[in-house]
């Protein structure tokens, strides 16, 4: 977040939705379960978030099939898609300098270990 804030509201973007805009822009679309789960965020959050970036039309939401507990789809907008490609190298930096406090053995303890989690998960 302390990485993410300062980037983010210069493009005029919360933490949640760059984390949201990010995600879509990766997979170009998600079903909404799939966006939660990979948010690591509560459903309400990422119902807010979405339909603040629906509004900005940054995102779009359709709804697949016509059942009760019909599935939404969330897809990244070509004005998403533009604002992400504006964003990214700002973030890499941030990212990176973050990163460069660690000495090389540094981060690769911890890409060993988020490697060992991430296998656990699935």
């Amino acid at each position: 977040s302390t990485v993410t804030k300062p980037y983010a509201e210069q493009f005029g973007l919360t933490v949640p939705e760059w984390r949201i805009l990010a995600l879509l822009a990766h997979a170009r679309e998600l079903p909404f379960a799939e966006l939660v789960t990979q948010s690591t965020s509560d459903k309400a959050l990422v119902s807010r978030t979405l339909r603040l970036l629906e509004e900005r039309g940054l995102v779009q939401l359709t709804s697949a099939g016509n059942t009760p507990r019909k599935k939404l789809i969330c897809a990244i907008s070509e004005a998403g898609a533009a604002l992400h490609d504006q964003v990214m190298p700002l973030a890499r930096r941030g990212q990176a300098q973050v990163i460069r406090q660690l000495s090389p053995e540094e981060r690769e303890a911890v890409y060993q270990g988020l490697r060992k989690l991430l296998r656990a998960q699935a």
